[in-house]
């Protein structure tokens, strides 16, 4: 008897062994895939498209459409933005040439990425703006400066852009990625009994491409993730926080075009916290 209350102790203590190195993971991990140069933007105007998006699931692309509204409504670090709701109006694209443009940014993807490069912090705090936050809130990027494979069109046909008042146009596209691995049942959470194989959702991740818009041509293109694994119901409870991970690989992509982290996070977060 003794022994076997020795075993199941242990057998506890192991299982919350394990257990925290998982508990231990705070704070949101983003990450570019691959990430070359930004052009100098400044002084320029760039216009945001409505985001388009891979498989059945327009959840992703419904939050960075929100997002992309929000971040980009007014100019950051003398950028001036063109947020999606403005480039609906200016343009007058037909259903021919969105069909045509959304197979065109689809080709390449989607792109398996994770980067194992040092991470860097873009911000720590208690408080966005005067938001007051639950906890302090961690985000890092895990930047991959070194590409691999074609991610977007080397160009497009100039006519997709016409009307638009901007000399660069973004483009964004949602893709969802899915790992498969084995689940184990436990009994009491501790003895291990079966394994089954699961699909487990990874963290939220768009390409973004910006194109000229005078001539069509590609300047940059980056994939930006969030490397947090996504459990079943985050989905459903994300909206509830202050911060909805999912908005992540925007305010993202507003980073690595303006240098500014805090501001298009703040405007994110504001948004969505005054809906």
């Amino acid at each position: 008897m003794i022994r076997a209350g020795r075993g199941v102790r242990f057998a506890a203590i192991l299982a919350v062994a394990l257990a925290l190195p998982a508990c231990g993971q705070r704070g949101l991990r983003l990450y570019t895939h691959p990430n070359p140069k930004v052009p100098n933007l400044h002084g320029s105007t760039v216009a945001a498209f409505p985001p388009l998006s891979i498989g059945s699931e327009q959840g992703p692309s419904i939050v960075a459409l929100e997002t992309l509204d929000a971040v980009f409504a007014r100019e950051i670090s003398g950028i001036r933005f063109v947020p999606p709701a403005e480039v609906v109006a200016q343009t007058a694209l037909s259903e021919a040439e969105s069909a045509m443009l959304a197979e065109q940014m689809r080709q390449f993807l989607p792109v398996a990425a994770s980067p194992r490069r040092g991470r860097a912090r873009l911000f720590s705090s208690r408080r966005i703006g005067d938001i007051e936050l639950p906890g302090r809130l961690l985000v890092t990027l895990q930047r991959d400066p070194y590409p691999k494979q074609q991610l977007s069109p080397a160009s497009l046909p100039a006519s997709l852009f016409a009307g638009l008042d901007a000399d660069y146009a973004l483009l964004t596209v949602t893709y969802p990625d899915y790992q498969r691995i084995a689940r184990t049942v436990a009994m009491l959470g501790i003895v291990p009994l079966a394994w089954a194989p699961v699909l487990r959702a990874e963290g939220p991740r768009s390409l973004f491409a910006l194109y000229e818009v005078e001539t069509g041509a590609r300047v940059w293109d980056v994939i930006v993730g969030l490397d947090n694994r996504i459990r079943p119901n985050d989905a459903t409870e994300a909206r509830r926080r202050i911060v909805d991970y999912r908005i992540m690989p925007v305010v993202g992509v507003a980073y690595l075009l303006t240098g500014e982290f805090e501001d298009p996070l703040e405007r994110a977060v504001r948004g969505r916290t005054t809906e």
